[in-house]
């Protein structure tokens, strides 16, 4: 190994050290801006909480030429969309704007709902789902979150029932003791 790197009396580096050198030193770089990228993903999640329930999505560039991105979408509590925020590009220098159309060509409307979208979303083809998946993982995870919420209130709903049932029944052999 010593012999890769020492020749003759002189130090001089072999191309192969400095190839791992120059790799050390990218992946160094690309490391510390991605702090600043985390911080940012940070700061638009914070921002987004005040448009009500969240969900979260994202399309992972691929070969460093297509573009991915990290989607955030907020909702009410019947599923109107409030608006969000996209994160689109390939670098390391992309930033969060704010949603002013899910699906290309056509504007975010006033009214329209989760559900609306996800219906468009599910009828296009597998190649069209690939191109928005950061978009369809965002308002999935809205709608499961309201399928969990009305899953929980039912449960607990179902338990209250019961507590109540339990109570008649020790009212009315209470009565008939008397």
């Amino acid at each position: 190994m010593c012999v890769l790197f020492y020749r003759k009396g002189n130090l001089n580096m072999s191309p192969i050290l400095k190839i791992f050198i120059a790799l050390f030193i990218i992946f160094s770089i690309q490391s510390f801006l991605s702090v600043f990228q985390i911080r940012a993903y940070q700061k638009a999640l914070r921002k987004c909480r005040a448009l009500g329930t969240l969900g979260v999505g994202q399309k992972k560039a691929k070969y460093g030429i297509i573009k991915g991105n990290i989607v955030i979408i907020g909702c009410d509590k019947e599923g109107v969309i409030t608006g969000g925020e996209v994160m689109e590009g390939v670098t390391l220098f992309a930033r969060f704007k704010p949603i002013k159309e899910i699906i290309e060509g056509r504007p975010l409307v006033e009214g329209e709902t989760i559900y609306d979208y996800l219906t468009m979303f599910r009828a296009m083809t597998k190649k069209e789902q690939k191109y928005y998946k950061g978009y369809i993982q965002a308002l999935e995870a809205i709608e499961m979150r309201f399928a969990h919420q009305e899953q929980e209130k039912a449960t607990v709903d179902a338990f209250i029932d019961d507590d109540a049932d339990d109570e008649f029944k020790e009212a009315d052999f209470q009565i008939d003791d008397l």
